[in-house]
């Protein structure tokens, strides 16, 4: 399912919790008729970008490049399937060229480690953005 981590169960169940909390709060922060017009902003992708980071950096204490990319990008693969390389192209272009960006993917990172820590009960940083499009 998620290639090279197949073996790495930690790591499979790492990226499972991360991209269940974007999915969470994407189907419940955007209502149907706001999704295309405002998904695809750059705080959106860095939330999801950031919380896939997390989600290895938690979880391998190796620190390799390579891998963290490929963990990121099966991500993408789960939450966006078809439109995964838009996005994850996107996510890489805009890493250090977009605040907002950087923004969305600190906010990512913060719900991926307090959650994962039990010091957050819901992760709704991304969902709290969404509903600042919709209104």
């Amino acid at each position: 399912m998620f290639g090279i981590f197949k073996k790495n169960k930690a790591l499979t169940e790492s990226l499972a919790i991360a991209t269940t909390i974007a999915q969470t709060q994407i189907l419940i922060g955007l209502p149907i008729d706001f999704y295309d017009s405002h998904f695809n902003t750059e705080f959106t992708n860095g939330y999801i970008f950031g919380l896939l980071q997390a989600s290895y950096e938690t979880t391998e204490k190796k620190d390799n490049q390579r891998k963290k990319l490929k963990h990121i990008e099966n991500g993408y693969d789960v939450l966006f399937d078809n439109c995964s390389p838009i996005f994850f192209r996107s996510a890489l272009s805009s890493l250090n060229n977009s605040d907002e960006f950087q923004e969305g993917q600190h906010a990512g990172v913060r719900d991926f480690v307090e959650f994962k820590n039990k010091t957050l009960a819901r992760p709704t940083r991304l969902k709290n953005y969404l509903d600042t499009l919709a209104n």
